[in-house]
């Protein structure tokens, strides 16, 4: 939920209303989106999953503009962090593997 929070803090911080677009929207818009990454067309649904959520949060009323950047945003911050620290991990493993 955590995630689905950062969704709604994104499109309030880029000015989709809550009167564009309802928290209860905004949540039907994020499973929607959370299905499309399901499906394996790309690795972590990228680009699918931008495009679904999107049209979905245009479809319920928001402007185009905003919800894009809203969008944006919000998928590169619950992509980037996770990769990052990822990566992070993998060569503090790989060094520590290397020279115990």
């Amino acid at each position: 939920m955590a995630v689905f929070l950062v969704l709604v803090l994104c499109l309030r911080a880029f000015g989709v209303p809550a009167s564009d677009v309802t928290v209860i929207e905004a949540f039907a818009a994020w499973a929607l989106a959370r299905l499309l990454a399901i499906v394996p067309l790309t690795p972590g649904g990228l680009g699918v999953v931008e495009l679904g959520l999107t049209g979905a949060l245009v479809g319920f009323g928001g402007a185009n503009a905003p919800v894009v950047a809203a969008v944006l945003v919000y998928r590169f911050l619950t992509i980037v962090p996770t990769l990052a620290l990822g990566l992070l991990a993998v060569a503090t493993w790989r060094r520590h593997r290397l020279h115990p």
